[in-house]
This record gives structure tokens, sequence and C-alpha cells, in this order.
């Protein structure tokens, strides 16, 4: 090989190896970037974690309801079990004292909805609403702040 050859050669080598080592400085750079915005990102979301766990409400658990729904002639019918997260828990005595009514009067509920009502989100949105709704009138001042189906089945 001539001497003309190897210089081209190794200046080809020389540039390509700067170009690769350009590129990597660049992507190593970016990373590097990245990982800072990750991190600054990440400590808010732990501040709000915090919050969010110290803000836990107590439960009350109810029993399982499994009831027929309206219409179809008692072909369909509805197994819930739900749990009523309660404001405070110097709510629990009271809502144990009432706890035949709010069962009964959830019973109504669920027996006057027809399988089109409740079949979708919005319809179980709602059935939650009237849960909500209907167990707080029993009390002077409203003592359910929500509802939680933990397991719902229409067959």
């Amino acid at each position: 090989m001539s001497k003309k050859l190897i210089i081209i050669l190794s200046a080809a080598a020389l540039v390509m190896m700067l170009f690769m080592g350009g590129i990597f400085f660049m992507m190593w750079s970016k990373i590097s970037q990245m990982e800072g915005q990750m991190t600054v990102a990440q400590e808010p979301e732990k501040e709000e974690a915090a919050v969010a766990e110290t803000v836990v409400k107590p439960i009350f658990p109810l029993k399982s309801f499994i009831v027929n729904l309206a219409g179809d002639n008692g072909t369909r019918y509805l197994k819930i079990k739900m749990d009523l997260e309660i404001k405070e828990e110097s709510f629990n005595n009271d809502i144990r004292q009432r706890l035949p009514q709010i069962r009964d009067s959830i019973m109504m509920i669920l027996t006057s909805k027809r399988y089109a009502d409740i079949k979708d989100t919005a319809g179980k949105i709602a059935l939650r609403e009237d849960i909500q709704n209907r167990v707080n009138a029993f009390f002077e001042e409203p003592c359910i702040s929500n509802v939680y189906f933990t397991d719902f089945v229409i067959q």
C-alpha cells in the first residue's frame, strides 16, 4: 500500500472516531439532563403521595347484596359488595346503630334498578350517588363521603 492511501484511511478513521465521540457526548449530555428533570419531577409526586396517605378516611364495610333487578321478569340479578367511606371515625357507631335501615334502603335502591340503568360506567356512578344520598339522609350531618364497589356482578 502506498503512503498516500494509508494517510487517507487514517484520516477517515480519525474523522469517523471524532464523529462517533461527538454523537456519544451529545447523547450522554441529553440523558444527564433528562435524569435531572426526572428527579426534579419525582420529588413533588413523593410529597403529594405523602399528603394523600395522610388524608385516608375510615372505611365501613357492608356485607354483599344479591338482588333481582327490575324488569326482565326476574331473569337478571345483581351481586354487589360495597364499602362506605366515612368522614370521621366517630360516625362508625352511628352507622352501626342504623345498619338495618341502611341495608334496607340500599336494597330498595338496587331492586328498583334495571340492567340498562347500571350496565355502563355512568349508571354505576349514578347508583353510587343514589346510595350515598340515601344513606346520608339518615343522619343530621352527612357522614358518608364516598361509596366504593368492591364486587359488582350482573347476570
